[in-house]
């Protein structure tokens, strides 16, 4: 939850305990992938607050990326983190994603 609601505080403190940064939900997708769909249900809902979002976003990514995240994680459709923000047209995020390392 940390990663959905952009809190970087509790994502910092969940990292610093040991938490499975690659841990997938029912569906296959990690904290990554959600902090994706989240900037992009977000966008949809206040597209004036979309530089605000975007960079609360990269800044989460930025800190999970640098601690072990597996950015070409896949969820149960085969989506990675690269896919998803290709598809939400967050060009920032997928420019992070493929300079942490995102191969498809």
């Amino acid at each position: 939850w940390a990663s959905i609601s952009g809190n970087l505080d509790m994502a910092n403190l969940l990292i610093q305990a040991g938490a499975n940064v690659n841990a997938k939900d029912s569906e296959g997708q990690t904290s990554l992938h959600w902090i994706v769909l989240e900037e992009a249900s977000k966008m949809a809902l206040e597209e004036a607050s979309k530089k605000a979002l975007e960079e609360a976003s990269k800044k989460v990514l930025e800190k999970t990326s640098n601690s072990g995240a597996n950015v070409n994680a896949k969820d149960s459709e085969g989506q990675t983190l690269l896919h998803r923000a290709s598809i939400s047209g967050n060009l920032d995020v997928a420019k992070l994603l493929i300079q942490a390392g995102a191969k498809e």
